[in-house]
């Protein structure tokens, strides 16, 4: 709850151990960030790009709030997240833009698909403090123990 947040939520263990660091791509096409949410391990680098043919601006007021200033077309900047926690990305040259990256403590996280559902592999056996984050929804936590197959589930609220 909300629907929207279902469908756009990330779950992860919060004290798993990364299995291998995560990085990601977004890139500015069509007046937009894609992917709308990225997720990437602590200490995990996202690269941005600019498809459009006007150039770009991406920011955060998030956390240690950063500005990468204007990205050209075909540009490309990097940013290294080194502190876990969910970042909002803007541009301040089109202000309908909006994006997020969840930097994460661990490599093991899923989206969830379109109907709230998902699913994390291969987590080892141990208990846990998963999490389900969603833009505009507080982050629900709980604790889990892991021993094969696993059913999880939550609600999430504004």
């Amino acid at each position: 709850m909300p629907p929207a947040a279902a469908k756009s939520a990330v779950v992860y263990l919060q004290d798993g151990p990364v299995a291998q660091p995560v990085n990601a791509s977004i890139i500015n096409k069509q007046m937009s960030f894609a992917p709308y949410i990225s997720v990437v391990t602590t200490g995990g680098k996202v690269t941005f790009g600019n498809n459009d043919p006007f150039p770009h601006n991406i920011f955060t007021p998030d956390h240690e709030k950063w500005d990468l200033g204007q990205l050209d077309q075909h540009g490309v900047k990097a940013k290294t997240f080194t502190k876990p926690g969910a970042y909002t990305l803007l541009c301040n040259l089109h202000p309908n833009m909006k994006a997020y990256v969840l930097v994460v403590g661990s490599s093991y996280f899923a989206k969830s698909d379109g109907k709230g559902n998902f699913t994390i592999k291969d987590v080892p056996a141990g208990t846990y403090k998963l999490s389900a984050w969603a833009p505009g929804v507080q982050t629900a936590t709980q604790s889990v123990t892991v021993s094969g197959d696993t059913a999880v589930s939550f609600e999430l609220h504004r």
